[in-house]
């Protein structure tokens, strides 16, 4: 079965794209910028986490917030209410996702996404996010990224994602939204810059925002000594431009939700700010790029001096940025 009166849309960002569909099916349809910048989803975090195997640090590096917080930040911008589930019973978890969907609602999960039958190419990636819009006695049906086309994936593997372990996973996770009468898109835009400046200007740790990109610069020099370099300079590189973001670290899907924000309030400032941010993710497109061409750099001080130094002037101009959506809001 298939719940009866779903119209799937699809996006570049799984999480994004799953609440937008979630949102659309209880009556409010936006665009895949809107929601994630309402969502708040823009965003900066350099980590060095330590591999349990190798005992190596292990550079990351990400342009949006921490799965799950887009729509956290959705239901409190838009004031409608968000129904988490976690349970390490993984009975309890199907009993979750089916009563959803035998009372013919969608829900939102999170797996490992390399359990899902239809990838042609498997990762493991604990922080993906699917539609579930259907199952029978073999498979669950959901919409991912990349086309609004249902795709149909086993029970066991959705069962394994599911339930994975390791970084950034969760226990079986399942959400949606509650219907409601959503606040206005005026004021639900004007709560989501404000917190999505905060992220950036006022992160506490020193590892987040604005702050983040300097530690970025500041550290880039060490990824030469790790014996596995030239895998975390493609890495890099995939992650930041391919790997679901819109372009440019999310930067480009953001600049996109500054414009049409710009239309709703009749802001000529957000446009402005809009066409600074568009620029801003092509410059870090060109600088994921050169972090690319190190694998080829057989000395690597040059080049990676001349990256530090762009990743310290996007510093400088993102905090610019953000600084003038808050006066341009207030």
């Amino acid at each position: 079965m298939i719940v009866q009166g779903f119209k799937p849309v699809t996006g570049v960002h799984s999480e994004s794209t799953t609440c937008r569909n979630l949102l659309a099916f209880i009556g409010l349809e936006l665009s895949e910028p809107l929601v994630f910048g309402l969502g708040a989803g823009v965003g900066f975090t350099y980590l060095e986490r330590v591999d349990r195997k190798t005992g190596l640090r292990e550079p990351m590096v990400f342009g949006r917030i921490s799965p799950g917080r887009i729509a956290q930040n959705l239901a409190s911008s838009l004031r409608l209410k968000l129904v988490v589930e976690e349970t390490v019973n993984r009975v309890k978890a199907w009993e979750n996702l089916l009563r959803r969907l035998d009372s013919n609602k969608l829900y939102g999960l999170k797996l490992d996404m390399y359990y899902l039958d239809y990838l042609e190419r498997r990762v493991h990636f604990n922080a993906h996010y699917v539609t579930a819009c259907g199952y029978d006695e073999q498979f669950l049906y959901v919409v991912d990224v990349g086309t609004p086309e249902i795709r149909k994936t086993s029970l066991r593997g959705i069962e394994q994602g599911r339930a994975a372990k390791g970084f950034l996973s969760s226990r079986n996770l399942g959400f949606y939204f509650l219907e409601g009468e959503a606040s206005s898109l005026e004021a639900a835009i004007l709560v989501a810059i404000q917190k999505a400046a905060s992220q950036m200007l006022r992160a506490e740790s020193g590892t987040d925002g604005v702050k983040g990109m300097m530690r970025f610069a500041e550290r880039l020099r060490t990824w030469k000594k790790h014996p596995n370099n030239k895998y975390m300079f493609w890495n890099h590189y995939i992650m930041w431009e391919k790997a679901g973001t819109g372009g440019g670290g999310f930067r480009r899907l953001y600049s996109e939700f500054l414009r049409e924000a710009s239309a709703i309030l009749n802001k000529r400032t957000l446009l402005e700010a809009a066409d600074e941010y568009e620029g801003i993710a092509s410059d870090w497109t060109e600088i994921s790029g050169l972090i690319r061409a190190l694998c080829d750099e057989p000395s690597m001080d040059d080049l990676m001096g001349e990256i530090s130094k762009k990743i310290r002037k996007q510093a400088r101009l993102e905090e610019e940025v953000f600084k003038s959506l808050l006066k341009a809001i207030t």
